[in-house]
């Protein structure tokens, strides 16, 4: 089964996780592909874990966004 990992930094923010999080649903309903988010940094799952426990993985990137830097 191919699932669909959303990679992005990840960030302190916890608004911007559940921003990701709400995308990785909405790519999830349009797909109907299973999807997760990955974060690389700062928040879990680590993308890296995501994409060993799946066999068959399409990573799309997800690293723009309004995490720390962008709202400072």
């Amino acid at each position: 089964m191919v699932v669909i990992v959303l990679v992005n930094h990840g960030s302190r923010r916890e608004e911007f996780n559940k921003l990701m999080e709400e995308m990785a649903a909405k790519v999830e309903e349009a797909t109907g592909v299973k999807s997760y988010v990955g974060y690389n940094e700062y928040a879990e799952p680590n993308w890296r874990d995501l994409v060993a426990r799946h066999d068959r993985v399409v990573i799309a990137l997800a690293f723009l966004g309004r995490g720390n830097h962008v709202v400072r």
